[in-house]
């Protein structure tokens, strides 16, 4: 079936939409939030050969916009996307759904999860489930060898009203003034002390569904140990190891990063028997 664009949500100068890449008689309808530190990036960044392997293995596959950190606080994000997410399920008549998201993306679906909404499954890739590490609130060491991007230059990016969608290279220098300086959760945070409320705690993970979780060993932007506590906490998961030095390593299409897609359908194929 073709692609096809649905408007979700209209309001307050924010539009939230959806791409949707559907297959007849699906098995479940995955619906993908996209990664960027949530001050960047767009809903249809994932390279084409992964989602043709879903569909082609019966799953739909949906793409959601969400507002983007600074102009717009996390709770106002989630709130937006709650919303979406309701008219999506309503206008597709959609009944079993798979959460996927990459990064930032995973940690939205993470809160959601934990404020209510039910997958039947979740993919995380290099996502985290709480933002109370202390590697979040410091200078991160991949961030400090480039040159210091100083706040006001920063803050120059910053637009009067709210931002869906964010080229990498347009929106880069705000979030790397952030790990550069320790200043990221401010970014997006409604006030800076609330990292807890806006994280999912051990009781709450082991409530959630069946996870696949895929990170790799070195991550140098999300620490593995964050990915290894989840985890060991959500009662039926699978971590998914790679012995890389990067973050999104299926930014690029490879032989390697394909053969992860396989093993994660292989492993959602086995999940749903035994749903």
């Amino acid at each position: 079936m073709p692609k096809q664009t649905l408007e979700l949500f209209n309001q307050d100068g924010i539009t939230i939409q959806a791409t949707c890449h559907l297959v007849e008689n699906a098995t479940a309808a995955i619906l993908y939030l996209h990664g960027g530190g949530l001050i960047f990036g767009e809903r249809d960044d994932l390279p084409e050969p992964y989602i043709t392997k879903f569909n082609q293995a019966g799953y739909s596959f949906i793409t959601l916009d969400y507002p983007l950190a600074p102009e717009t606080k996390l709770d106002q994000t989630l709130r937006i996307l709650n919303q979406s997410l309701g008219t999506l399920s309503t206008e597709l008549k959609l009944t079993d759904t798979v959460a996927m998201g990459r990064s930032a993306g995973s940690y939205l679906w993470y809160l959601l999860i934990k404020d209510g909404f039910s997958p039947r499954a979740f993919l995380d890739f290099y996502g985290y489930a709480n933002v109370t590490d202390p590697s979040f609130k410091m200078p991160a060491p991949a961030y400090t060898k480039f040159p210091l991007v100083a706040p006001m230059e920063a803050r120059a990016l910053i637009q009067k009203h709210p931002v869906v969608n964010a080229d990498l290279d347009q929106r880069f220098p705000l979030y790397l003034s952030g790990r550069q300086l320790g200043t990221w959760l401010s970014s997006f945070l409604p006030r800076v002390n609330q990292a807890a409320q806006f994280s999912v705690a051990p009781a709450e993970l082991a409530a959630f569904p069946p996870t696949v979780l895929v990170h790799c060993s070195a991550d140098p932007d999300v620490p593995y140990a964050l990915a290894k506590a989840s985890a060991d906490l959500i009662p039926r998961s699978e971590l998914l190891t790679l012995n890389l030095a990067e973050h999104d390593f299926d930014r690029a299409v490879s032989e390697e990063s394909l053969r992860v897609y396989d093993q994660v359908i292989d492993w959602l194929k086995i999940e749903f028997a035994n749903l």
